[in-house]
């Protein structure tokens, strides 16, 4: 009886953890999507005044703190990361800008 109940918990304790794993890859997947339409929109928004760039700016690091706050530090990670990558490779002058 008692080799049944440990397999069982056992049972239950991987199984949270791969709805943990899951969980978190799921976010990493939705914040590469956000980053990329984030930049892509603040791309068609130009040109902008200083004050709405640097407010743009401000809710992008939002979304990445917001990210880091939930525990989700390598999807914040990868969201900055790609938001970068496709300013840069989609407008050179504002990448010079902001970067």
């Amino acid at each position: 009886m008692k080799s049944r109940e440990l397999i069982i918990i056992c049972f239950a304790i991987l199984s949270f953890c791969l709805s943990c794993k899951s969980e978190s890859s799921k976010r990493t997947d939705q914040a590469e999507t956000a980053a990329v339409e984030a930049a892509r929109k603040l791309i068609a928004d130009q040109p902008m005044n200083d004050m709405q760039l640097q407010s743009r700016i401000l809710e992008i690091r939002s979304n990445e703190f917001k990210l880091r706050e939930a525990g989700f530090d390598k999807a914040a990670d990868n969201y900055i990361s790609i938001f970068e990558a496709t300013v840069r490779a989609e407008s050179d002058s504002l990448a010079r800008i902001i970067f």
